[in-house]
């Protein structure tokens, strides 16, 4: 099975936005760069079943696709919750770190996958679900859908997958009614609302993966692929009509723009080399941008006479060199030793497909 190198540009692309989104450099009222989340979620369905569909079939067991889920999920993860900690007892020092509760409860609830207990949370805090790196409640709720993807595998046949799907979808279109934005669910008290935004994107990933063949859309180069994935999540919406505008992205427009990546691919060897390592920078952009937003803050109170947007930029340069540091020379190293020690290959499945979330 081909690489597809273009969904790795699109990944990175997703995940810059989300950056420029929590460095304050776009706002959510005026744009959606949060539904980059139920991209992402959608992407990684894709993705999986891609890479897994044949695999589970063939006989791999759930411990051992679980078990190379968290080599390649946990040293970004763990690496970005440590320093998360760091951040948050450094402002804490100094007298204006986050409130949500105790930092150790933060925590050690996070390096399990759970969302922070509101029982624990201060009162007036946000009641955040993962306080010390806001973006973890996703990768909380990837992690869950990984493990019921797995025990579910051989129940979602066609039929089944459809019909969650669909169900799913409508519970899509009624938070966005409810909320009248799908910018919802990184919250202890709307967590929920975030099982649905995973649960419809992640198994519409799956479906339209098993689909592929059947489904036509438009060819489009892959420059064009990338700018319109950018483009939907700045488009300027008027907050009259956003739940349309969010619900008609998570719906349809997202898998038919990851249907249209997977049909151009870059030639050069240049080229191919550079998607590769955005695709891999992107979940270390993703999974460790937010402490460096923490630091930027505190920075910029310290400092007011400088426009703050100054610090953002600056905070945002300094966090995608970090990314791509990260997965160059810590994720890739980390997740080979861990392979070398706890993976042993199975002569009998079959050749690993090379696309990876």
């Amino acid at each position: 099975m081909p690489k597809l190198y273009t969904l790795d540009a699109m990944r990175g692309v997703a995940a810059l936005m989300v950056a420029i989104l929590h460095f304050g450099i776009v706002r959510s009222e005026t744009s959606s760069p949060y539904l980059a989340v139920d991209f992402f979620f959608a992407l990684s369905g894709f993705v999986i079943a891609y890479s897994y569909d044949r695999r589970l079939s063939a006989g791999m067991t759930d411990d051992e696709f679980l078990k190379r889920r968290l080599i390649r999920l946990y040293p970004l993860f763990a690496l970005g919750l440590v320093l998360g900690l760091v951040v948050t007892l450094l402002g804490q020092a100094l007298g204006n770190g986050n409130n949500n509760g105790p930092a150790l409860v933060q925590f050690a609830t996070a390096l399990v996958f759970l969302p922070f207990p509101a029982e624990f949370a201060m009162t007036g805090a946000e009641e955040s679900a993962a306080p010390l790196n806001g973006p973890y409640w996703s990768l909380i709720l990837e992690i869950h859908m990984n493990v019921i993807f797995a025990i579910f595998f051989r129940w979602l046949g066609m039929s089944v997958l459809s019909i969650v799907v669909a169900l799913f979808g409508l519970g899509i279109v009624a938070i966005a009614w409810s909320e009248a934005t799908l910018e919802t669910g990184y919250l202890t008290k709307t967590f929920h609302f975030g099982i649905v935004r995973i649960g419809f994107s992640f198994l519409a990933g799956v479906l339209i993966c098993r689909l592929r063949h059947r489904l036509r859309v438009p060819k489009l180069h892959w420059m064009a692929v990338l700018a319109l994935v950018a483009g939907v999540l700045l488009f300027p919406t008027p907050e009259s009509i956003r739940w349309i505008y969010d619900s008609v992205c998570v719906l349809v427009i997202f898998p038919l723009l990851i249907l249209a990546g997977t049909q151009s691919q870059p030639r050069d060897a240049r080229l191919i080399t550079l998607f590769v390592w955005i695709g891999g920078a992107s979940y270390a952009l993703y999974a460790l941008h937010f402490p460096i937003v923490m630091i930027g803050e505190m920075v910029a109170e310290a400092n007011e006479q400088i426009p703050f947007r100054l610090w953002s930029l600056a905070f945002l340069f300094l966090s995608v060199a970090l990314a791509f540091a990260a997965y160059l020379f810590y994720d890739i190293p980390a997740r080979r030793w861990l392979n070398d020690r706890f993976q042993r290959p199975r002569r009998s499945e079959p050749a690993a497909a090379p696309a990876k979330v």
